[in-house]
């Protein structure tokens, strides 16, 4: 590990932003997420010593709980925020291990969190949308390859109108980040899901919940 197995939650070992020209404001927002980050990590350490056995182990034989235990006990917004605050170049290369860009990455984890909490709270689903809002990491995820593959057309305003901020969006981050096996038994899991809906729907019903979720024509085929 960079920054060796007990050193992980150093202030210092984050991405201040002090390396480039930023206002002071920023620098405050920064250093305010970084902090609130190490702490809440901090705080899921001590509450876990005790429910968690490999936790406890760690704590009471070495002193400390090593990033590759922590991360077993750790949400995914926290996750999300940690691969955020990560020095760039460390970015960098964590997305290299999907191939993809940083910045790309940073949109597909905010999109993998924000479906994962509606999901969380027994929110609706099928209709759900990441937005802007006072959130800003709710965006639309950036245009990739499937959007091309899948023929999916654009809006007046050049903007694909599937796939970007809908359900279907989830589809090809998932598509992206997960290994071919993986994401093959999850389509087929979700076409089997469409077709149970579309027995117990009239034809035209089913076709408008289709369209909402985003899902484009012969979806399945053309994203293999």
């Amino acid at each position: 590990m960079i920054h060796g197995h007990d050193n992980y939650l150093k202030f210092s070992n984050f991405d201040s932003l002090k390396q480039v020209s930023t206002k002071k404001d920023t620098l405050e927002t920064q250093a305010s997420r970084i902090h609130s980050l190490i702490s809440k990590l901090q705080e899921d350490i001590s509450k876990t010593i005790e429910k968690k056995e490999y936790m406890n182990h760690y704590v009471m034989q070495y002193g400390y709980v090593p990033m590759w235990v922590l991360v077993n006990t750790m949400s995914l917004g926290e996750l999300s925020s940690f691969y955020e605050l990560m020095i760039p170049n460390e970015r960098i290369l964590i997305a290299k291990h999907w191939n993809v860009n940083e910045g790309y990455l940073r949109e597909y984890i905010n999109n993998l969190t924000f479906f994962r909490n509606i999901c969380a709270h027994d929110e609706r689903l099928y209709s759900a949308r990441t937005h802007k809002g006072k959130n800003k990491n709710h965006t639309n995820i950036p245009d990739n390859m499937y959007h091309v593959k899948l023929n999916i057309s654009k809006s007046k305003d050049g903007i694909y109108t599937k796939g970007k901020n809908d359900l279907f969006s989830l589809i090809i981050v998932l598509k992206l980040l997960l290994v071919e096996k993986d994401f093959c038994t999850l389509i087929n899991k979700v076409e089997g899901l469409n077709n149970r809906l579309k027995i117990r729907m009239l034809g035209a019903n089913y076709q408008d919940i289709i369209e909402i979720m985003g899902f484009p024509y012969d979806w399945k085929k053309n994203i293999k």
